[in-house]
């Protein structure tokens, strides 16, 4: 295996040269030695979006499989892209039309509106 490739030994190393200091979210990794893999986890405590007006806060988690074994050069763009689909996910949820959710990114298919 290339010495330039994303393993469960120097994948600690990569995610420490990395930050995200977005306020109230926190960004991990979880690597599971036994099995050469590991996963990079954005959490954040925010309001419901299928409850709005409940002001409890729930914990969101976004979860992402590091792609083990892709070149080393690969890491930063793909965790890049990992929080970029989680913002874009999040946005999807508050973005609303006369009070109603345009695009429901829980949904297998969003429907069209009109």
């Amino acid at each position: 295996m290339s010495q330039d490739a994303i393993t469960s030994g120097n994948v600690e190393a990569l995610f420490a040269r990395y930050s995200w200091n977005m306020p109230g979210w926190k960004m991990t990794l979880d690597v599971h030695w036994v099995h050469d893999m590991a996963s990079v986890r954005l959490t954040t405590r925010t309001r419901n979006t299928y409850e709005p007006d409940n002001p409890t806060p729930i914990l969101i988690t976004h979860t992402y499989p590091v792609p083990m074994h892709a070149p080393v050069s690969y890491f930063g763009p793909w965790l890049r892209e990992c929080i970029h689909r989680t913002m874009m996910h999040e946005a999807d949820e508050w973005f609303r039309e006369d009070g109603i959710m345009v695009h429901d990114p829980h949904a297998v298919l969003t429907p069209p509106r009109r």
